[in-house]
């Protein structure tokens, strides 16, 4: 196939996708806390600020009492973590895309 032509198929593919994603907004109820929180993003992508001020993005996998297991880090695709929920300054997600 030549390159101008597999160009054309590429461009007829990408144009059947959607422009954006449709990202979750976040919400929050009256009782929630940390933990809360983060168990309704179990299984998305959310960015954690720690107290250090350290920033971890993954998925989050597993919420517990005290500890929260995040998994395909950024930039550490080979890592997972266990994060203090007390340690937590805040939860970050990704509400618009663009």
């Amino acid at each position: 196939m030549r390159p101008s032509a597999r160009a054309a198929v590429l461009a007829a593919l990408l144009a059947g996708l959607p422009a954006s994603l449709p990202a979750d907004p976040l919400a929050i109820d009256a009782g929630d806390d940390v933990g809360t929180l983060l168990n309704k993003y179990q299984g998305k992508r959310v960015t954690l600020r720690l107290v250090s001020g350290e920033e971890l993005t993954g998925t989050v996998r597993l919420v517990s009492a005290r500890l929260v297991h995040i998994s395909e880090l950024a930039s550490r695709e080979f890592y997972d973590a266990a994060v203090v929920t007390g340690s937590i300054a805040a939860v970050i997600v990704r509400t618009r895309t663009q």
